[in-house]
Order: C-alpha cells, then structure tokens, then sequence
C-alpha cells in the first residue's frame, strides 16, 4: 500500500473522481461505427489544456478516450493519459491504435466538456478504443 501511495502521489496520478475540475479530459462508451478505423498522431495540448492529436498542420483534433482512462496529471497541466489497459501516453509521444472518427454531436461523453476545450458540437474527434495502443517518442530531426 505504501508504494501505490508513493506512486501515485510521485506520478501526479489522479483518479477520475479526484481530478480537478481544470482537467479537460473527454471519455466516452464506445460509438457504433467509431471504431472502423485507425487513430494516430502526436499527442498534444492546445490553448485550453486539452488533449488533442497533432496529424500534420493544420489538423490538431480531440481525442475522445475509451471509459476507465484516467489523467496523468502535472504541475496543474494535464500530461497524459494512462488506458485501461495500462498503456501510459504523454504529451509528445506518437500513438496509433484501433478507433475511428466521429462528430463531438454524435457522443455521449462520460465527463469532460467540449466546449471548455475550445470545440463546438460539429468538431470532429478521434475516438479511441480499448485495443491496444502503440506508443513512441518521435527522434529529434537531425540538425545540420
């Protein structure tokens, strides 16, 4: 118990119930036909703090993540997310995975707010799956 306390406390970790109301994370059940595809990009944050997907100028869109997700939580920022299945995914990290796309109207969100997020009902959304992630660090461009 000591060291899941640590852990937790050390990592910034928090649950979904203890989050503070600043953190900006959409979760949702999943969506028929929202999982006929693959989600990928860079994981971001925009203006209002939420996470979004970076899939190349000018494409940066939200990410709805599957329920039982819970904030990887920082210095008052929101630094990631960690799945159900335990795969951790931070900002800056590239991540592929099972999902597809649907339209914010479209989702019945668990929690999180879109509008807080900077996104109208039209947004589109990149809805992520229980299936497993793959997880990287993009390498820096070599300089010259």
């Amino acid at each position: 118990m000591a060291s899941l306390l640590l852990a937790v406390s050390g990592c910034g970790l928090l649950g979904e119930e203890s989050a503070p109301s600043d953190v900006r994370l959409l979760v949702s059940a999943p969506v028929d036909g929202a999982d006929q595809a693959q989600v990928l990009g860079i994981l971001t944050r925009n203006d209002q703090g939420c996470l979004v997907l970076d899939q190349g100028p000018p494409d940066h869109v939200p990410v709805v993540w599957p329920e039982g997700t819970v904030p990887l939580l920082g210095d008052d920022t929101l630094d990631g997310v960690r799945l159900p299945s335990g795969t951790e995914v931070r900002v800056g990290q590239s991540l592929q995975g099972g999902g597809g796309y649907s339209t914010l109207k479209d989702v019945t969100l668990g929690s999180g707010d879109p509008a807080k997020c900077g996104f109208g009902e039209g947004s589109g959304a990149a809805m992520l799956s229980s299936d497993p992630v793959s997880v990287s660090t993009p390498s820096a461009s070599p300089t010259s």
